[in-house]
């Protein structure tokens, strides 16, 4: 607060007509708190004469306290309006309307802030005060925005700026665009974002106000940041930084700081990341800025998450903690995200008890808060915790709270995690048709979150192109421009005469051309026709294609359901063995025909990403056992096709399960090594495990017994044209096969 006093007090100074009364105050403000300055202030206010000039000094005073001390400032603004309604001051009074409105939100009351908000609207379109009408369409947004609400955020910054633009106010424009900027940054509007920042940067060039446009770099750098852009994003974060240095803005400085910590931090380089959020931090701490320095100790409590320093995260965010609990501000929101930081950190290493702790506090603040999107959050993390401590009533209600609160916002993301975990909630209680029901929810909303993550990353690349387009598209014009002079220049030095000649001889040149050309076109017309007849065979065959790896895909997992189905009518554990390894082995085909359909090669598949989701798929199967799995691979970069791929699936679907019937140990544990080495048209491959493995003599019984398992395997082993030796190999048993494959890309 005593911060926010002194920048007020410096920039009244600068007015005559209260030079004598600042002088004064500033006297005192060398000496006493930040409350008996305050007091003084007002003091000295109040004894003025002219009560206009009360209001409005009054009203300036308000509005500095309102981020430092929100409460104190909403005092000030309702004794300032009974002034100015004493004096028929309407102007002023509409402007303390809105202030009370913004004292509302930063107290942590944003549905009485809204409706204050809307109040006001109201208000000033009766009055017809577009200023203060613009003003309350861009805190709307601001409000809609904190709350994760971007279609609403745009509504209403689209108007504030429509505003700012008939009252040709440079500066508010900038603002407006600043904000609207990180809203469509949110949303990954990437264009649109750098379209507007272009904009507020001319604003500012043209009408000589380059200090508003610092912020904006900063969002050029952070939309940089998030389309890969690294190197740019640097420069646009280093002019930020300087402009906001050439105008001794500290608290822009710590932001851009602040931002490019968080920065560094996405590329790993931690270091770095650490530097920038301790100069932030210490900027903080020195203007007593509450809000700031929690959210950078909650920064670098993530950043030590990265490091797989947990103790000193934790650290971290007991001092965030400590900073809001020690204020008198309410930060209800921010150590609700404290609470849910820890939270997290204990269930990663595993400790339920103090993770289900502070989740619960967090839940239970923002329940009071009204934080819907934090409490589909909160939900779900105790309800993973209630799962994994095998507490099945605690973990369905709070799934299903989740579930709940995610369909009212419309969060597919959420609604598949949800219905997942139903899903094995209904395996472990047995209940069939709600797993099946829970499980076809999830694989649906999965597919379209695939297709939603597919067209996000063209966006980004598009954005990409088009950013990199504008960049160097002043340089080509100057550039062509120059070219341009420099020809009507050579131009106006020739003779007349020589002129004459190139004329003829340019004419006679293009006749001949012309014919040439015609033909040519012609050609190339007719090859254009035959080509463009050619893509469309070739796209409609391979959308063709991509139905049938879909519906092969579906058809198989409707097969694997109905087996999963059979096999829980079950009572013999060999039939229920049997049922599941015929699932496995579905599902390896399965997961072949998945990838296709969500990739653009139809043909061949890379065999490194494969195999991790082959072993997921596994892994999963077998969740319910509570097996911890130590796996481990080695393999080449190159690609299969379906051929050969479905043969090493099946092999290795045979051997994984195999592993996780014999190979666990007694602390329920398990580890799987595969090396796959491709070398021309050989393939080899090895897969070992944590098993102790067999004797020599019983190995030769294993080895030359009909089980269908290892017959599978040596039929499909000879399928690839391939051998298979079985035994011990650097102290772990395992299995060696050699294949031979036609065709593979590196």
């Amino acid at each position: 607060m005593n911060r926010a006093i002194n920048i007020f007090v410096q920039k009244r100074f600068q007015d005559i007509k209260y030079s004598v009364f600042f002088i004064v105050s500033v006297l005192s403000f060398n000496s006493l708190e930040a409350n008996k300055n305050l007091d003084s202030l007002l003091t000295v206010i109040n004894a003025m004469e002219d009560d206009t000039a009360k209001v409005r000094l009054m009203t300036e005073l308000a509005e500095h306290l309102l981020e430092g001390d929100p409460k104190r400032g909403q005092d000030l603004a309702k004794k300032t309006i009974e002034l100015a309604e004493r004096i028929n001051y309407q102007k002023g009074g509409r402007l303390l309307l809105l202030l009370m409105a913004r004292s509302e939100f930063y107290m942590g009351n944003r549905k009485e802030a809204e409706k204050q908000l809307n109040s006001c609207i109201q208000v000033f379109i009766q009055n017809k005060d577009i200023e203060m009408l613009a003003r309350a369409y861009y805190h709307l947004g601001n409000l809609n925005r904190s709350n994760f609400s971007g279609k609403n955020a745009a509504y209403y910054y689209k108007r504030a700026l429509n505003l700012e633009k008939f009252r040709k106010d440079g500066r508010r424009q900038i603002t407006v665009i600043n904000a609207f900027s990180l809203d469509l940054i949110n949303d990954e509007k990437y264009d649109e974002a750098i379209d507007l920042c272009k904009e507020a940067i001319k604003i500012g060039e043209e009408q000589n106000i380059v200090k508003e446009i610092y912020e904006t770099n900063y969002n050029l750098g952070h939309i940089s940041m998030e389309i890969q852009e690294k190197s740019r994003a640097i420069d646009y974060f280093n002019r930020a930084l300087e402009l906001a240095r050439k105008y001794e803005d500290v608290q822009k400085i710590a932001l851009i700081h602040n931002g490019m910590g968080i920065y560094y931090a996405e590329i790993k380089e931690l270091k770095q990341a650490l530097q920038h959020y301790l100069l932030a931090l210490g900027i903080y701490r020195k203007n007593e800025n509450i809000n700031m320095q929690g959210i950078i100790f909650l920064n670098m409590s993530n950043l030590h998450r990265i490091m797989n320093l947990n103790d000193k995260a934790i650290d971290y965010l007991d001092s965030a903690l400590t900073v809001y609990e020690k204020s008198s501000l309410k930060f209800q929101s921010a150590i609700s995200q404290v609470y849910k930081d820890k939270a997290n950190i204990y269930f990663n290493v595993n400790n339920w008890e103090k993770g289900i702790e502070n989740s619960k506090v967090a839940m239970n603040m923002m329940e009071k808060g009204n934080d819907d999107r934090g409490l589909v959050q909160a939900y779900f993390d105790l309800g993973q915790a209630f799962f994994n401590k095998k507490l099945w009533t605690e973990a369905r209600k709070y799934f299903t709270k989740s579930l709940d609160l995610a369909q009212q916002m419309n969060l597919i993301q959420e609604m598949s995690y949800n219905y997942k975990y139903l899903s094995r909630l209904d395996s472990c209680s047995g209940d069939a048709k709600s797993r099946f029901r829970n499980m076809h929810q999830y694989y649906l909303l999965r597919d379209s979150l695939l297709n939603t993550d597919k067209k996000s990353q063209q966006i980004q690349e598009a954005t990409r192109y088009f950013f990199n387009k504008k960049i160097t598209a002043d340089s080509l014009r100057n550039q062509n421009e120059a070219l341009i002079r420099k020809k009507q220049i050579l131009l106006s030095n020739k003779e007349i005469a020589y002129e004459k000649t190139v004329f003829w001889v340019i004419l006679f040149t293009a006749l001949v051309f012309s014919v040439i050309l015609y033909f040519l076109i012609r050609k190339i017309r007719i090859t254009r026709a035959q080509r463009a007849t050619i893509e469309i065979q070739n796209e409609e065959y391979n959308v063709l294609l991509k139905e049938i790896h879909h519906q092969v895909k579906n058809n198989l997992q409707v097969i694997s359901s109905i087996i999963d189905l059979e096999s829980m009518q079950q009572t013999d554990k060999k039939s229920i063995d049997s049922f599941n390894d015929i699932k496995s082995r579905i599902s390896s085909v399965s997961l072949i025909h998945g990838v296709l359909y969500n990739q653009d090669q139809l043909h061949e598949i890379e065999v490194e990403p494969y195999i991790q989701l082959l072993v997921n798929s596994i892994q999963s199967m077998f969740e319910g056992k509570n097996i911890q799995l130590h796996f481990e691979k080695k393999i080449d970069t190159f690609s299969l096709d379906t051929t050969h791929l479905i043969p090493v699936a099946l092999i290795l679907t045979e051997l994984i399960t195999n592993s996780y019937k014999h190979a666990v140990n007694e602390k329920n544990e398990l580890s799987i090594f595969i090396t796959i080495r491709q070398k021309e048209h050989e393939m080899t491959m090895v897969y070992e495990d944590s098993g102790k493995g067999v004797e020599a003599q019983i190995l030769e019984k294993i080895t030359s017994a009909q089980t269908l398992g290892l017959r599978l395997i040596k039929l499909l082993t000879k399928q690839l044209s391939g051998t298979v030796e079985i035994g011990k190999n650097n102290g772990r048993f395992g299995y060696t096969f050699l294949f031979k494959i036609e065709k593979s890309t590196t």
